[in-house]
C-alpha cells in the first residue's frame, strides 16, 4: 500500500509534536505549509518519483533527531529558581520609612536614645552647676575631716630634728588621746604654739637622767633614731621623778637645747591635741 506524500507528512508531524516544544512547533507548521502547499495533481508525481520520497524520508530523520536533541537539552537543564533571605533587603525595593523604624524599635532602645539625646543636649550651665557643686561637696567634707577628725600644723622649730624638721607639715589624729605609748611623737601646746614632742614615759614610770643618759624604771634606754646624749637642764626639775596620772613624760628629739619635760615637767593628756600621723616634707612639695 502506497501512500501519499500529505498521508506521510501528517504522520511524522504527529509524532513529531509529541516531544517538541512550542518553538520547534512553528518549525514543524512551516514545513508542513512547505509540503502541502502543492495541488493533488503534484502530489500524485510526488509518489511516482522516487528521489523526492528518499528526500521526504531523509527530511523526517533530520527532524526526529532534532526533536531528540531538543528533548535531551531540555532535560538536562534545570530551572533554578532563586531563593531569596528574607532577612536582606532587595536592591530594587523601596527603603523603610522612618516611622517604620521607629514603631519595630523596643522600648529600652528608645529609651536610651531618649537619654543620650537629652544628656547631649543638656544646657552648659547645669554642668558647671554640677561641677562647682562636686567641688563645694569635696572642699566642705575636707573641712570636716581636718576640723573635727585629723588636725594639720606647720612645723616651725629645730626641737624634733632630723624626724621632723622646720617647715615641714604634720597631720595629726585627735582622738588618739588615750592610750599613749612610749615613742610616740604627739602634739602639744608650748608658749601658745603647737609643738611636737616624744613620749618617753607615762603614768606610773620612774624617769632619772644620768650621765649616761636617759633611765626609765631603772632600765637604760636604747634610742637609735636620737644623735646627742640626753642631759639635766640646770633650772628644770628634780631627777628622779614619777609621771602621775593622766600625764606623760615628753623630750625632743634634738636632746641639746629642746624645751621639753625637762624644765616644764610631766604633760596632762588633756593637754595634747593628738598623735602625729603623717609628716609631709616641705622640700617634697
Amino acid at each position: 500500500m502506497i501512500k501519499t506524500i500529505e498521508e506521510l507528512n501528517r504522520e511524522f508531524l504527529s509524532e513529531f509534536e509529541l516531544s517538541h516544544d512550542n518553538n520547534t512547533q512553528h518549525d514543524n507548521d512551516t514545513l508542513y505549509d512547505v509540503v502541502t502547499d502543492t495541488t493533488d495533481h503534484e502530489q500524485e508525481s510526488f509518489i511516482d518519483n522516487p528521489v523526492i520520497v528518499a528526500d521526504i524520508q531523509k527530511l523526517k530523520h533530520i527532524l526526529e533527531s532534532k526533536a531528540d536533541d531538543i528533548d535531551t537539552n531540555t532535560k538536562d537543564q534545570e530551572v533554578i529558581e532563586p531563593q531569596y533571605d528574607s532577612s536582606y533587603m532587595a536592591l530594587d525595593s523601596e527603603p523603610t520609612p522612618v516611622s517604620t523604624l521607629v514603631s519595630t524599635t523596643s522600648p529600652s532602645e528608645a529609651s536610651v536614645r531618649t537619654q543620650h539625646h537629652t544628656i547631649q543636649t543638656q544646657p552648659l550651665w547645669k554642668d558647671l552647676m554640677f561641677l562647682v557643686l562636686k567641688i563645694g561637696m569635696i572642699s566642705l567634707a575636707f573641712v570636716a575631716l581636718f576640723t573635727f577628725l585629723f588636725g594639720l600644723i606647720r612645723y616651725g622649730e629645730p626641737s624634733m630634728s632630723p624626724a621632723i624638721k622646720d617647715g615641714d607639715l604634720v597631720i595629726y589624729h585627735r582622738y588618739m588621746k588615750v592610750g599613749y605609748l612610749p615613742q610616740d611623737p604627739i602634739v602639744i601646746e608650748q608658749d601658745g604654739q603647737k609643738v611636737v614632742r616624744r613620749v618617753v614615759a607615762t603614768a606610773g614610770d620612774v624617769v632619772d637622767i644620768i650621765d649616761d643618759g636617759l633611765v626609765v624604771n631603772g632600765s637604760m634606754q636604747q634610742e637609735p633614731d636620737i644623735f646627742r646624749n640626753t642631759e639635766r637642764y640646770a633650772e628644770g626639775v628634780e631627777f628622779p621623778l614619777t609621771v602621775p596620772d593622766g600625764h606623760v613624760f615628753v623630750l625632743g628629739d634634738n636632746r641639746v637645747g629642746a624645751t621639753d619635760s625637762r624644765i616644764y615637767g610631766p604633760v596632762s593628756i588633756d593637754d595634747t591635741f593628738g598623735k602625729v600621723m603623717a609628716v609631709i616634707r616641705r622640700r617634697s612639695l
